[in-house]
């Protein structure tokens, strides 16, 4: 096995938080991890790749269309039309792919983020103390005023 230079960001001491553990202070006072925050890359990079895939389908259609009309002329007009068909639909599989794979980022930050809300609301409830106060709840005086 070869040694390699471990940058000191990377090293650790006995009993230091790994990267991941690290909390950036929110808005609100409360605590979140930096791996919470950090962005789906490798999704946003296979959206990229989709879209890139389908504007060389794009041009792969235009230079078969020129290149059929001009060794062939009028008569592959049929035959483009076929094909140029199949591959359009090629190109806006893949372009709907890239915005599926940029919802499912989205849908990934939403979920990290009522990750963090019910940990602090759960935190929240477990830390305030039980009112036995009548008063405190006010729907349910309201609902024997209507009777």
């Amino acid at each position: 096995m070869h040694d390699r230079e471990v940058p000191t960001s990377e090293v650790r001491h006995e009993g230091e938080a790994r990267p991941s553990d690290r909390r950036a202070p929110s808005a609100d006072g409360g605590q979140i991890r930096e791996a919470d925050l950090q962005p789906y890359v490798a999704l946003r990079y296979v959206a990229r790749l989709f879209r890139l895939i389908a504007i060389v389908v794009l041009f792969l259609l235009l230079a078969e269309v020129i290149t059929g009309l001009r060794l062939e002329g009028t008569d592959a007009i049929f035959g483009l039309l076929v094909e140029s068909g199949r591959l359009l639909v090629m190109a806006g599989i893949l372009w709907a792919a890239a915005d599926l794979a940029i919802l499912l980022v989205d849908v990934g930050h939403d979920v990290r983020a009522i990750h963090i809300v019910l940990g602090r609301l759960e935190r929240h409830v477990q830390s305030a103390p039980l009112r036995a106060d009548p008063h405190a709840y006010p729907v349910v005086e309201q609902e024997q005023e209507l009777r």
